[in-house]
């Protein structure tokens, strides 16, 4: 009988875990939709994760770099120091969504990004 009061806890609490997981992922999509602002965020260190492959990268808003993390099973291509479109959200810059399916070559939007060809990722964290 106890047994079955823990799994059905447990199931309540995993159900409840994942609902708010989407609805969070969802919200984050509304506000990027609504206040969203294009941007370049540029690629930087690969990690390991139980979920599969992260990559780090980063991107300016208002002159303050943020960094945030991206799984790239899907991407194999994906490689440390390229250039892709982001959209973050002017509401919140933490909120951004990278595109790595939409690399950025033109180095007029990279420069206007705030990032720079030449400079190197370890260079920003200085």
């Amino acid at each position: 009988m106890r047994n079955k009061k823990v799994i059905v806890y447990f199931s309540l609490f995993l159900i409840l875990f994942l609902l708010f997981g989407t609805i969070k992922k969802k919200i984050d999509q509304n506000e990027r939709n609504e206040c969203g602002v294009i941007s370049v965020g540029k690629t930087g260190d690969f990690k390991g994760s139980k979920g599969g492959k992260l990559i780090n990268f980063f991107y300016f808003v208002n002159d303050k770099m943020y960094s945030e993390d991206c799984y790239v099973n899907n991407y194999p291509n994906v490689k440390k120091g390229e250039f892709y479109k982001i959209i973050y959200s002017s509401k919140n810059p933490k909120n951004v969504e990278i595109f790595l399916n939409k690399k950025i070559t033109d180095s007029t939007l990279i420069n206007n990004a705030g990032l720079n060809l030449k400079r190197k990722i370890k260079d920003f964290y200085k």
